[in-house]
């Protein structure tokens, strides 16, 4: 099963499901990935394949598919950016997005020096998740709410008092 997967694209995320046989019977199925996100990927198959009873029918049980499944993805990076992304996470993780772009939080101290921090939330919950945290760094006109011009007010825009101002001035 390793030599299947170690050359398919994104191998790093290839998985495989198989089932056990032993002496003719069905006995359980075995998950294999090249990579423990691999492996993540192959449960959450797993799981999406299961018809697990609800609690109110405790006493049914789960049944398991006998199946045979090797994939990987075709595209490398799968996610979202920006918006609520950040309370995603589950559900982006549940259908194998693995990259999460989300905003650095920027600031300015007392001194008026810059400071950049990442939430520690937001990059433990991702990586539980099978998903890459890249922080980025807002456009120009996001950066009026880090406080960069009352420390730094020279570097404000100043509108051509000859032209009207336009629509998104603020």
């Amino acid at each position: 099963i390793r030599n299947s997967l170690s050359g398919v694209p994104n191998k790093e995320q290839a998985y495989s499901i198989s089932p056990i046989i032993e002496s003719n019977e069905w006995n359980g199925l075995l998950l294999v990935g090249n990579t423990p996100l691999g492996l993540l990927y192959a449960a959450r198959t797993l799981e999406q394949l299961l018809n697990v009873p609800g609690k109110e029918n405790s006493s049914e049980k789960v049944v398991f598919p006998m199946v045979k499944i090797t994939d990987w993805p075709d595209i490398a990076e799968r996610g979202e950016w920006g918006g609520n992304s950040n309370d995603d996470l589950e559900w982006l993780g549940k259908r194998k997005m693995n990259v999460l772009e989300f905003l650095a939080n920027l600031s300015f101290d007392d001194r008026g020096n810059p400071t950049a921090n990442l939430d520690k939330n937001i990059l433990d919950k991702a990586m539980r998740e099978g998903i890459k945290p890249v922080p980025f760094i807002p456009h120009l006109e996001g950066l009026q709410y880090t406080g960069l011009y009352k420390y730094y007010p020279e570097v404000k825009a100043v509108p051509d008092p000859s032209k009207p101002l336009p629509t998104d001035w603020s």
